[in-house]
């Protein structure tokens, strides 16, 4: 019942009688009663509850039970998981052992900031086994970690993880690629995930991703604050593309940076559109390092003179 029931009103109960029974179950060990077997198919009826979707917020209340019980061998398990990459028990989905131990990390620990890997330790399969730990994270900053496009495809999973806490990604400077980026959209794209902001700034970006990161913010356009996309090369359909993205009446990207993408005059018109489609929430647009002379920096500030809706000061550019 405890398990059904979907306002978790009987979590602390079922606690209690878990203590009750176990207080009994002792109290008949102590006259020379067999009840071991009985504690032992509690604990793994529990495990077994727990293990089949580690996700479910039942979780945390299972994971109190078995405290209740003595049992700390999930634990221990994910503990081994971490060090080796290798599930302790190969029914169970890799993915399932990563968001155990991802969980049972914020609630020991709580929410942390995971400033890298250690040098020697960079690369796809180093990322891999320790994406338990940047699903506890808050803040992972993994700029120039030698990943690749492999490493995209389990971040989307850990940004889509109902355990994950992730709120600010940095990639900066990885050979992600435009197919490193469209798997990383796939997982921007669903409401699960929480991302506020992401880093991908010399990321060798061309069309293709900049598309994939237009499709996702109009899918999920809520939660991203904080965009930063220099050094790339969008190209002009890239950029109209992203910008079409943007346009969303619910986007709420507050910070946007474009610096050295080799931006002409016509992509800053095409900027300069968007101050005026959705100027309530963008406040921040850096478009520094572009070939824009004179015209480009004219052209916006144009536009915020035309509507006063777009704050004077906030928008950065430069001719360089």
């Amino acid at each position: 019942m405890a398990l059904q029931s979907k306002n978790g009103k009987l979590d602390l109960f079922l606690r209690f009688l878990l203590g009750i029974s176990q207080s009994f179950i002792q109290s008949i060990a102590e006259a020379s009663y067999n009840s071991s077997n009985t504690l032992t198919e509690m604990v793994e009826y529990i495990q077994k509850k727990v293990m089949e979707n580690p996700a479910l917020p039942k979780t945390v209340n299972l994971l109190n039970c078995l405290m209740e019980l003595g049992d700390s061998s999930l634990e221990t398990d994910c503990v081994h998981f971490l060090k080796t990459g290798i599930p302790p028990d190969a029914k169970y989905p890799c993915a399932h052992w990563s968001d155990l131990s991802a969980l049972l990390m914020a609630l020991t620990s709580g929410s942390t900031d995971m400033l890298g890997l250690e040098v020697k330790k960079r690369g796809d399969k180093e990322l891999l086994r320790m994406l338990p730990v940047i699903k506890a994270c808050q803040r992972a900053t993994l700029s120039y970690h030698n990943l690749t496009e492999k490493s995209c495809e389990c971040l989307a999973s850990a940004l889509t993880s109902k355990v994950s806490n992730l709120k600010a990604l940095d990639l900066s400077f990885n050979t992600l690629k435009d197919t490193g980026v469209q798997l990383l959209a796939t997982g921007l794209a669903k409401p699960h995930c929480r991302l506020e902001r992401l880093n991908l700034s010399g990321c060798r970006v061309k069309q293709d991703g900049f598309s994939a990161l237009a499709k996702a913010l109009k899918s999920n356009p809520s939660h991203l604050r904080e965009l930063d996309l220099s050094g790339n090369e969008p190209g002009e359909s890239g950029m109209f593309l992203l910008v079409d993205g943007l346009k969303v009446v619910k986007c709420e990207l507050q910070i946007l940076k474009l610096s050295n993408c080799k931006l002409d005059l016509v992509l800053c018109q095409a900027l300069s559109v968007l101050l005026i489609d959705n100027p309530r929430h963008l406040r921040e647009l850096d478009i520094s390092m572009n070939n824009l002379g004179d015209g480009g920096g004219g052209d916006a500030h144009g536009f915020t003179e035309v509507n006063p809706d777009i704050q004077t000061g906030v928008v950065l550019l430069s001719g360089h």
